[in-house]
């Protein structure tokens, strides 16, 4: 137990000092002009943890140079009130008065913190603690007492084993030989797999005489807590043992689900679907379960067969020719020479199609049966995203549609499809089938939230309609695509096609609305508050514990939000951006205004601001479409360096800098910020000349290279720029080009 405190310490006393040095170097730097882009070296936090997180932090960093006292007299001189990270607060004092040998105070700082009901991630590590501080002095009721909340508590089969060993021998040290051997048994029944179970067994047998004996429903106990812990042949022989001595009435459905899924287990797929097919029609709690096992079974099963078999056959093919010599009147001629020749045939299996192919059937008829139960959203989300992969690869479009607007409806962040359907849509556009365009179009819009795809498939079907001689119809979708906040390419092109633009001036920075603070103040889920506060006090490393402990489809927006500020205080930008996105699906479309504007700055940076002012209006070129090229590029880091050597803000290739740095008569030094923009631009300014002013071509070429662009663009002379732009070869090209146009147009507006 000391080691496990004493590793828990050390990791503590390494991290925290080592984000705090980090902190302050980051804070170092900010002094010197235009240094590479510096992170906040503290999340925001709510008045009250602002004012306590120096006195935390200090606790913590005493603890790790094991300066007991210290910690001690820092971590006990406030508390966090009914805050749950008061919880954390007396796990580090705990340690503290430990590392200052005042066991007593220990004691009752962790006796207090259990008084608490904590569920915070170390819970399991003070409760054993606090069970060994009351050991030390022969408090074997009060350690029992320890031990035992520990064990009901602890989600760690390994450590609820040790929990109760701990407890049995506190009793035994009491005299309690009953509490001994009940835990005992607990260790037998929940426990089976830990290394105390054989021993718990044999002390019972020690103390009775007898070899301990289990009842029906604790021996089912027994096979589900093997299978808990990735034990099914124990698990099934302990359901086998439960068989052979009779199960009653009221055990016997879910003795099979526990058996089928025990084979599902050691990979008996069939025998598994036999115990599993008849309980389908029994209870939900036990039809879901089978059903859906049954269908990973046959799935599996069909992925398991290969129907092709390659077969040799030997063939007589034309090796050459021969030459046949002249004879008499005859001319010399040639004629071919052929030789036997092996050859590889593939062949289909015909008796292993039809079975790949029935279970195949089978897997999808269980998943459709799972759709008419009563299923959680989780259940049912992988059911229908299972049903649409599933009816994609059979091409049964119409089905598909279904499937997908029924996941709308529990799942708005949904994709699946989408790039099926966008495919046949933009092929249908291109060939002239326009109404064939716009029912597809039209299904898309109404089942996918994303703000950008219904941006996409509204222009579209505007575009298609246009064609179509419905010109009222498509001038209305313009002036709504060109109503939005921002200027993105739907916007853009909606205005070459006649709509009015509708200009805001408000500045979503500096709006007056609820920003993060007030939100996670008053709407943070309880599970997840201990992350948010160990985030605030910059204690990251708990934070991310508590936030991965947490998490859940129901929380995952407010999880991804912490998890971004812990990022972004850490100085980790890729993941920062990541789950950012992942937070904030409006990110970088016209809906992001609803962000809170806290995690706005944090996703539109601006650094370097001057520079690429300056540089912009030398070369002419757009200050804002440069600012969103450093944005995609590299996030405003100077020191960004891609796996192909592309170094720097604006990510220039070491020959392309070295060419404009001679023009410049200037070093090519593309980690220095300036130099990196005011080549940068050149080179993107050469680029813009290079296709006439277009700044979406100079765009595409800087991610894709000028020479695919004018290849391109010479294949399609006379295509407009709005069909150009949607049938780039390149997936990446296409939304680097909307997505760069997206970005200046929020630095525009942002950052005016």
């Amino acid at each position: 137990m000391r080691a496990r405190r004493g590793w828990v310490v050390a990791v503590v006393a390494v991290l925290v000092p080592l984000l705090i040095v980090v902190a302050v170097l980051r804070l170092r730097r900010t002094r010197v002009h235009h240094e590479e882009y510096v992170v906040p070296a503290k999340p925001e936090a709510p008045p009250d943890l602002e004012k306590l997180r120096p006195a935390f932090t200090a606790g913590l960093d005493a603890i790790h140079r094991r300066d007991g006292a210290e910690a001690a007299k820092q971590l006990s001189s406030f508390h966090f009130g009914k805050r749950a990270v008061d919880e954390y607060r007396m796990y580090y004092l705990a340690n503290a008065y430990q590392l200052a040998k005042d066991n007593a105070r220990a004691r009752t700082t962790l006796a207090g913190l259990l008084l608490r009901h904590p569920a915070f991630v170390h819970f399991p590590e003070a409760g054993l603690n606090l069970g060994g501080l009351y050991a030390a002095i022969a408090d074997w009721r009060h350690a029992a007492d320890a031990y035992a909340v520990v064990a009901a508590n602890a989600n760690d089969s390994n450590v609820a084993a040790t929990a109760r060993w701990s407890a049995i021998d506190a009793r035994l040290a009491r005299g309690d030989i009953a509490g001994a051997l009940y835990d005992a048994r607990n260790i037998a029944i929940k426990n089976p797999r830990s290394p105390q179970a054989v021993h718990a067994i044999e002390l019972t047998r020690a103390i009775t005489g007898d070899p301990i004996r289990f009842t029906a429903a604790e021996r089912l106990e027994r096979a589900v807590s093997f299978l808990r812990d990735g034990d099914p042949q124990n698990a099934f022989d302990e359901l086998a043992l439960l068989e052979a001595n009779g199960v009653p009435a009221d055990l016997r459905t879910p003795m099979q689900l526990n058996r089928g899924l025990a084979l599902n287990q050691l990979r008996r797929f069939e025998d598994s679907n036999k115990v599993l097919e008849p309980l389908a029609n029994g209870p939900y709690r036990f039809a879901i379960p089978a059903i859906y096992t049954a269908a990973k079974n046959y799935a599996t099963l069909s992925a398991s067969i290969n129907p092709n078999v390659t077969k040799t056959i030997v063939v007589k093919q034309q090796v050459g020719t021969t030459k046949v010599p002249a004879k008499g009147k005859k001319k010399a001629t040639t004629k071919p020479k052929f030789a036997n020749v092996k050859k590889n045939i593939q062949l289909v299996d015909l008796a292993k199609k039809s079975k790949k192919d029935e279970y195949d059937r089978l897997a999808t008829e269980r998943l459709k049966d799972l759709l008419s139960l009563q299923l959680a959203d989780e259940v049912r989300i992988e059911v229908l995203n299972s049903l649409i992969e599933r009816a994609e690869a059979k091409n049964q479009d119409a089905y598909e549609r279904q499937l997908i607007a029924q996941l709308a409806k529990v799942d708005t962040s949904q994709d699946a499809g989408l790039q099926h359907f966008w495919d046949k849509a933009w092929a249908a556009y291109a060939r002239g089938d326009l109404n064939g365009a716009r029912d597809l179009l039209a299904f898309i819009r109404d089942n996918y939230r994303n703000p950008n795809t219904k941006r996409q498939s509204m222009y579209w079907f505007a575009r298609a309609g246009e064609r179509l001689g419905r010109k009222d119809e498509s001038a209305a979708i313009y002036h709504e695509l060109a109503s939005a906040p921002y200027d993105d390419i739907y916007a853009i092109e909606s205005e070459k096609r006649g709509a009015k633009r509708q200009a805001t001036n408000v500045n979503p920075l500096t709006s007056n609305r609820m920003d993060w603070r007030e939100i996670a103040e008053q709407n943070m889920p309880k599970e997840l508050r201990l992350g948010y506060e160990l985030t605030a006090l910059s204690d990251f490393a708990d934070a991310k514990l508590e936030i991965d402990k947490n998490r859940n489809r129901k929380n995952q927006q407010f999880a991804d939000a912490l998890m971004a500020d812990l990022y972004h205080a850490s100085g980790n930008m890729i993941d920062t951006l990541k789950t950012l996105r992942s937070a904030f699906p409006a990110l970088a479309t016209v809906e992001q205004d609803s962000v809170p504007t806290y995690f706005l700055k944090m996703y539109y940076p601006l650094k370097y601001d001057d520079w690429i002012r300056k540089y912009s209006g030398a070369n002419g070129v757009d200050p804002y479409t440069v600012m969103g090229l450093i944005h995609q590029e590299s996030y405003f880091n100077a020191k960004a360096k891609s796996s192909v050597g592309a170094t720097g803000l604006m990510q220039l290739m070491p020959a392309t800098g070295r060419e404009l740095a001679g023009r410049f008569h200037i070093s090519p030094r593309l980690d220095n910020p300036e130099t990196n923009i005011r080549l940068g631009t050149a080179h993107f300014k050469m680029l813009v000349n290079l296709f006439n002013g277009s700044n979406e071509l100079a765009i595409a070429s800087y991610n894709a290279g000028q020479g695919r662009v004018l290849q391109w663009r010479r294949a399609a002379p006379g295509k407009p720029m709005d069909e150009f732009i949607e049938a780039i070869p390149f997936r990446e090209t296409r939304t680097y080009v909307k997505h760069v146009v997206m970005l200046a147009s929020t630095y525009k507006r942002m950052y005016p």
